[in-house]
């Protein structure tokens, strides 16, 4: 819920129920962590707060690395590679175009639909090759 509101641009509704959600959360299990620190990521994009999604989804795709839950993982490249490309960062093309080959392996309904986010990157003259490549592996 969180993450929707965050995307709907209310803020501090948004910021409230990610803090209720993760009060209340006890992760028992490794990818229960992980998906709770990828959602946490997700608002926090939406929010405009990058550094800390950025250490969530990282944080996330050690813990799917480490469970060895590789579509989970795929799901939290495509995130990171957003995060990067949407801060400027020179790492960012590498890891897109890293989890776009990720996605052509598993071919999952969910990271494709994630992954095609990088397409719109194709608008901007210096994001062009990597919206090539999406479009092709999509």
């Amino acid at each position: 819920m969180a993450c929707a509101l965050a995307r709907m641009g209310e803020r501090t509704v948004a910021r409230r129920a990610l803090t209720k959600a993760r009060e209340g959360s006890h992760a028992p299990h490794v990818d229960d962590q992980a998906d709770m620190d990828w959602a946490t990521a997700l608002t926090e994009m939406y929010l405009d707060r990058t550094d800390v999604a950025e250490r969530l989804v990282s944080n996330a795709v050690g813990r799917w690395n480490d469970s060895h839950d590789r579509r989970q993982a795929v799901l939290g490249r495509i995130t990171l590679a957003q995060l990067h490309v949407q801060a400027g960062d020179s790492r960012g093309v590498e890891l897109a175009a890293r989890a776009t080959n990720e996605v052509r392996e598993l071919r999952p309904h969910e990271p494709i639909a994630r992954a095609s986010t990088l397409l719109k990157l194709g608008r901007e003259p210096k994001y062009r090759d990597l919206a090539l490549i999406a479009r092709r592996t999509l």
